[in-house]
C-alpha cells in the first residue's frame, strides 16, 4: 500500500509544510515498507505545485484547480482527499499540522 501526502501550496509554490510532510512520508515509506508516495495538491496553481513535487520522489501527484478549491472549505478538501485515497489505493495519509490540515483532517477521518 502507498502513502498519500497532502501538499499545501499557494499559487503553484509548495509550502515549507508540504516539504516537511514529504520528508516525514519518505521516512515512513522506508520504515513501514510502503509501496511509494502519492501527493495531492488543491487550488489555484495546483498543477505547477504537482510538477514541482515530482522532483521529491513522488510516483504521482494528483491535483485539482477546480473552482471549488479557489477558496478553502474543509468539506471540499475532505471529499477530494477521500476520493484521492480511494483512487490511489493509499492506506496512509500524511499532512502537517497547519491550520488547513488541522481543519479538514478530522472531517476526513470521520468519513473513512
Amino acid at each position: 500500500m502507498k502513502i498519500l501526502v497532502f501538499l499545501q501550496q499557494s499559487q503553484g509554490k509548495l509550502s515549507k509544510a508540504a516539504l516537511v510532510a514529504t520528508t516525514a512520508a519518505t521516512e515512513l515509506n522506508k520504515v513501514w515498507n510502503k509501496a511509494g508516495l502519492i501527493g495531492i495538491a488543491l487550488g489555484a496553481g495546483a498543477s505547477s505545485a504537482a510538477d514541482a513535487a515530482l522532483e521529491y520522489g513522488f510516483e504521482q501527484v494528483l491535483f485539482s484547480e477546480d473552482g471549488a478549491f479557489q477558496n478553502y472549505l474543509a468539506q471540499g478538501y475532505s471529499l477530494a482527499v477521500k476520493a484521492a485515497l480511494a483512487q490511489s489505493g493509499a492506506d496512509t495519509f500524511v499532512a502537517t499540522a497547519t491550520s488547513v490540515a488541522k481543519d479538514f483532517a478530522p472531517r476526513l477521518a470521520g468519513m473513512l
